[in-house]
C-alpha cells in the first residue's frame, strides 16, 4: 500500500515537469522537484542529499508523456546507489542522456502527431453527428469526450510506465520495444482517416441531402486513401482523386 501511495506522489508531481522550464537546462527544475521525496527518504545526511539533488538538475528535456520511463529509472537507480552501490552515479546521468532524446521522439509522433489529432476527429464526429438533434441537446458532449479518450491512453499510459520502470527497470526497456509504436500509429492513422471520411460524408447528407454530393466526397476520400495505403505519390493521389471525381460529377 505504501509503494502505490509513492508511485501516485511521483506520477502527481510529474505533472509539474514544465513549471519551471528555461532556456539554459530546460526541464531540470521540474525533474528534481519529481525526484525530490525519493532523495530525501534515502539520503539522511544533508550533503549526500544535496549533491543527489545537484546531479538532478543537470540539462534535461524530454515529452513530458515519456518523462514517466525516465523518471522511474532514474529512481530505481538511485535506490540502488543509495542501498547498496551497485550504481555509479554517471551511469544515472547517462541513462537520462541517452534516453531523453528518443522517448522525446517517440512520444512527439505518437501522442501529439497521432493520438491527439485521431481523438480531434472522433470529437467531430460525435459534435456534428448530434448537431441539430433536439433529443440530445448537450452541446459539451464533444469536448468532453475528446478530454475523456485523451487522457485515458495519455495518463494511463504515464502511471503504468513509471510503475513498470521503478518496480522493474529491466523489464520496461522489452515492454516499450514490445509496444510497437510504429504499427500502433499506422493503424490509428488508418482508423482516422476513414473516420473523416465517414464525417464529412455524414455532414454532406444530413445538411444538403444530395447524395451525389456525398458520392462525390465517398470516392474522392476512398481514392486518397487507397493510395496513400499504397504510398503513391501525393500528386498522384490528389489528382487522380479529382478525375475521378469530374467523372462521377457527369453520370
Amino acid at each position: 500500500m505504501k509503494d502505490k501511495f509513492r508511485i501516485a506522489t511521483y506520477f502527481l508531481r510529474s505533472f509539474f515537469l514544465q513549471s519551471l522550464w528555461n532556456f539554459e537546462q530546460m526541464q531540470n527544475v521540474g525533474f528534481a522537484y519529481c525526484m525530490l521525496p525519493l532523495l530525501r527518504t534515502l539520503y539522511c545526511d544533508p550533503q549526500e542529499r544535496r549533491a543527489a539533488v545537484q546531479r538532478q538538475l543537470g540539462f534535461f528535456n524530454t515529452h513530458p508523456y515519456m518523462v514517466s520511463i525516465i523518471l522511474g529509472l532514474a529512481m530505481s537507480m538511485e535506490r540502488e546507489h543509495a542501498v547498496s552501490h551497485n550504481v555509479r552515479v554517471e551511469e544515472i546521468i547517462t541513462i537520462k542522456k541517452n534516453m531523453a532524446g528518443p522517448l522525446a521522439a517517440i512520444g512527439d509522433n505518437f501522442f501529439w502527431g497521432t493520438w491527439r489529432p485521431f481523438v480531434g476527429v472522433m470529437a467531430a464526429g460525435i459534435a456534428i453527428a448530434f448537431f441539430g438533434d433536439h433529443a440530445i441537446n448537450w452541446p459539451w458532449a464533444a469536448p468532453l469526450f475528446f478530454v475523456a479518450l485523451y487522457n485515458l491512453l495519455s495518463m494511463g499510459f504515464r502511471f503504468w510506465s513509471l510503475k513498470i520502470s521503478f518496480n522493474y527497470r529491466e523489464q520496461i526497456i522489452r515492454d516499450i520495444a514490445g509496444l510497437r509504436m510504429q504499427s500502433a500509429r499506422n493503424a490509428i492513422n488508418a482508423i482516422g482517416s476513414i473516420v473523416a471520411a465517414l464525417i464529412v460524408i455524414v455532414y454532406v447528407l444530413k445538411f444538403s441531402h444530395n447524395v451525389r454530393d456525398a458520392l462525390l466526397l465517398a470516392v474522392f476520400f476512398s481514392g486518397a486513401l487507397v493510395c496513400a495505403y499504397v504510398k503513391m505519390s501525393a500528386n498522384l493521389v490528389f489528382y487522380g482523386a479529382v478525375a475521378v471525381c469530374i467523372g462521377v460529377a457527369f453520370l
